[in-house]
């Protein structure tokens, strides 16, 4: 008796359907990487700024700095502060802003603090359901009114750290302008105070520097004066009409920052002020400005800002034979022996240290503006 061969046909639209489940369940078995895989504890100061002054001073200025921006603060505390806002993106959605501030002083002893920030978004989304029933009447037999139950909520739906280093940018820029510098001893803020350089060793940078660096410490009110230290309050200064009318070019990523420099310069009378977010900007500027007969006669530019910093834009006026003698004062959160030797070396007239008052702000203005020659 021969053998009977059977072949079993499979269509060809079968035969896919069978390899589709096998890629899916092979897909199935292979783990995604975690969100946090990502991860890395590296250096960074996004989450963290560096402030003169003690922990509770510098606390009470997130705290105003958060109110200021219509957070509810839930808890406050010397060194800590907690706070919520509310957003209400459509009838279905709901976030809330959670900000959470930590000072921590950066040593025994100082007279610096640094504010650690954290800001959590928490997502809410509208759950709805219904219950149904019915309630039988007897009286009327077997007729029954049937009836619904709404039982809708807002559930959350996750929540994200912001991560975006210009919302904590513009947080602790805020936080500078509550700062109360009187009580801040200029001597001790910042604390990594520099070895003097011996005069005989110095270079010119390192003399215009030292220079500076004491300039940039001189108290703008009466510190503590632990030592019972006779302070003389120096005599205003009294500008001449061309000094007020000086046009100056504030340079600055910060909107709040630029802000409150504008806002000192017109406490102190001037009116003709210009803004620029970058040095390549501020570099613009000082072009078009010349060109329709309005020329920049001060910059007071920030240290740290993209495209081109500080340094890079002092450098560039400096080279320029029409601007070389342009007067120029930096701003900085920090007096580094480092940042004010760059700046010295970058051809700065001056240095002035975040936060500061109008009165600091005078008194430096009308120090380069003398040695310019300007002041009249």
């Amino acid at each position: 008796m021969g053998t009977t061969t059977r072949f079993l046909y499979i269509p060809p639209t079968g035969l896919l359907a069978a390899v589709g489940v096998l890629i899916a369940l092979a897909g199935c078995a292979t783990k995604g990487p975690a969100v946090f895989d990502d991860e890395e504890f590296t250096s960074t100061n996004t989450y963290s700024h560096s402030f003169p002054g003690s922990g509770a001073t510098v606390c009470e200025a997130a705290r105003r700095a958060l109110l200021s921006q219509g957070y509810i603060i839930s808890e406050s505390k010397p060194t800590f502060v907690k706070g919520g806002k509310n957003f209400q993106r459509s009838r279905d959605s709901h976030a809330e802003l959670e900000f959470t501030v930590v000072c921590a002083v950066d040593s025994a002893g100082s007279n610096a603090t640094t504010i650690f920030a954290n800001a959590v978004r928490q997502s809410y989304s509208l759950k709805k359901s219904s219950n149904s029933a019915s309630v039988g009447v007897g009286v009327l037999g077997s007729l029954s009114v049937p009836f619904g139950l709404s039982d809708d909520a807002m559930v959350k739906v996750g929540a994200q750290t912001i991560v975006s280093k210009k919302f904590y940018d513009q947080f602790f820029a805020s936080v500078e302008t509550y700062v109360d510098t009187s009580e801040i001893d200029p001597v001790d803020a910042p604390s990594d105070k520099p070895a003097p350089v011996s005069p005989d060793l110095a270079t010119p940078a390192e003399t215009k520097s030292e220079t500076l660096r004491a300039e940039a410490l001189k108290p703008a009110v009466p510190p503590g004066n632990p030592a019972n230290l006779q302070y003389t309050e120096p005599p205003p200064l009294t500008k001449h009409p061309m000094q007020i009318d000086l046009h100056f070019l504030i340079v600055n990523d910060s909107v709040p920052m630029r802000h409150v420099v504008m806002h000192l310069l017109k406490e102190l009378g001037y009116r003709k002020i210009s803004e620029a977010v970058d040095g390549a900007m501020a570099l613009r500027a000082c072009k078009n400005a010349k060109l329709v007969g309005a020329p920049v006669d001060f910059i007071i530019t920030d240290c740290d800002m993209p495209v081109m910093n500080g340094l890079d834009l002092i450098r560039a006026i400096r080279a320029s034979a029409d601007s070389a003698e342009l007067p120029i004062l930096m701003v900085t959160p920090q007096a580094s022996r480092d940042n004010i030797l760059a700046a010295a070396e970058a051809g700065t007239d001056g240095y002035i240290v975040r936060p500061f008052n109008a009165n600091a702000l005078e008194r430096k203005l009308e120090s380069i503006l003398a040695a310019k020659g300007s002041a009249r």
